[in-house]
C-alpha cells in the first residue's frame, strides 16, 4: 500500500490491513526527508513544518496505530524506528532534519522504556545511520512545499551522499544485529565519521559533567 504516514486515518488503515492479515512479526518505521543547505535562521517555516511532519509528527502516528496492536497479539514483535547520527551529533546547515531526528530518538528513548515495563515481548531497536546512499536529498527536493526539481546544488549533494554513503543494505543490517543481540543502540562502525565526532562529543559533555 501507498501511504501518507503524515495522514493518521491512513496509517491505521494501513494497521488495520496489517493486521487482517495475521499476526505482525516487525514494523519498520522508516520514512525521511530531509532539507539542508541553509543556516538555521534562514530555513523557511514551511520547510520546517514538513521535515518534522514527517521525521517527528509522523512516528507518533505510527507508534499509536501499531504498538497497541502489537502488544494485543501477546507474541514476540520486533518494531525498528530509524533517526538518524545527525540527531546525536552536530549537523550544520541541517537543523530541522537534525531537531526531527533528535526528537526521533527521544521518542524512541521513552517508547523504550515504556516497552520493557508494560510489553516486553515487543523488541524495539533505533537505527540511527550515518551517510545511507540513497534518494533521500532528490526525493526531499521535489515533494517539499518548495516542489524543487533537480538542480546543480541538489543534484551536486546527491551524488556527494551516494558517493560516501554505505549501501542501505548494510545500514538495515545494523537494526537486525541489534535486535538479534538484544541491544537497542544500532550504529555504525567506529570507521564512520559520524562516530567520531559523537565520540568527541560525549568526551566534552563527560567533561561538562565533571567539572
Amino acid at each position: 500500500m501507498t501511504v501518507d504516514v503524515t495522514a493518521l486515518d491512513a496509517v491505521t488503515s494501513l494497521s488495520h490491513v496489517a493486521g487482517e492479515m495475521g499476526p505482525i512479526a516487525a514494523v519498520c518505521l522508516n520514512a525521511g526527508v530531509m532539507a539542508s543547505g541553509s543556516p538555521a535562521w534562514e530555513i523557511k517555516p514551511e520547510l520546517v513544518d514538513f521535515v518534522m511532519s514527517v521525521n517527528l509528527r509522523s512516528l507518533f502516528g505510527c507508534v499509536a496505530a501499531f504498538v497497541p496492536r502489537l502488544i494485543a497479539q501477546s507474541r514476540p514483535a520486533e518494531l525498528i524506528i530509524t533517526a538518524s547520527m545527525a540527531g546525536l551529533t552536530a549537523v550544520p546547515f541541517s537543523a530541522a532534519y537534525a531537531a526531527s531526528k533528535a526528537g526521533a530518538i527521544a521518542l524512541a528513548k521513552s517508547l523504550r522504556i515504556e516497552l520493557e515495563q508494560t510489553a516486553p515481548s515487543v523488541r524495539l531497536a533505533l537505527l540511527n545511520p550515518g551517510m545511507v546512499a540513497t534518494n533521500l536529498i532528490r526525493t526531499s527536493a521535489v515533494r517539499g512545499p518548495l516542489g524543487n526539481g533537480p538542480d546543480p546544488t541538489t543534484d551536486g549533494m546527491h551524488e556527494a551522499l551516494n558517493a560516501a554513503g554505505v549501501n542501505p543494505d548494510d545500514a538495515v543490517g545494523w537494526a537486525f544485529d541489534a535486535l538479534r543481540d538484544g541491544t537497542f543502540w544500532a550504529l555504525p562502525p567506529a570507521r564512520d565519521p559520524f562516530v567520531g565526532v559523537l565520540t568527541a562529543e560525549l568526551d566534552q559533555l563527560k567533561a561538562a559533567l565533571q567539572s
